[in-house]
């Protein structure tokens, strides 16, 4: 017949010096450390990439909807000159 020991869990995280978080792991009589990577160069590069990626797609967009904007600004100006040198 087995017999059943509650078992106490504790957890507690440190920092190591390169960014790293060192996270110990307490389950009764056994330490179990658990170590989380940093980002990777590979990981970083990939984010860049996208990032870039979605600038050049939105840098055109937001460029024309400012030429479209000084367009319709400027008819705008030319509608009032025009209404006020008819009268």
């Amino acid at each position: 017949m087995k017999k059943n020991i509650g078992i106490s869990l504790a957890s507690s995280t440190f920092r190591t010096g390169f960014g790293h978080k060192l996270k110990l792991i307490i389950t009764g009589r056994r330490v179990m450390k658990k170590l989380s990577k940093p980002f990777t160069l590979i990981e970083l590069m990939i984010v860049v990439a996208i990032i870039a990626i979605i600038a050049v797609i939105a840098v055109p967009n937001l460029m024309d909807a400012q030429r479209n904007a000084k367009e319709r600004s400027s008819i705008g100006n030319l509608k009032t000159v025009m209404g006020d040198q008819a009268t």
